[in-house]
């Protein structure tokens, strides 16, 4: 199944830099990256729906 990882830049629980890297070494994707905190459903819930529907057209 694939993997996506969906980096938001103003998270301050999961800092961009470390999302990258285990995204990298971890599962050896490159992160989708969006604007927004911990939570973009709320912050970014039109930006985030967009990503998602892109996955989803796409099929990956």
């Amino acid at each position: 199944m694939p993997t996506r990882v969906v980096l938001c830049r103003d998270d301050r629980l999961l800092p961009a830099p470390f999302v990258r890297r285990v995204a990298r070494e971890r599962l050896g994707v490159t992160p989708d990256e969006i604007d927004g905190g911990h939570t973009p459903a709320l912050s970014h819930p039109v930006e985030l729906a967009k990503l998602l529907d892109a996955y989803a057209i796409s099929g990956r």
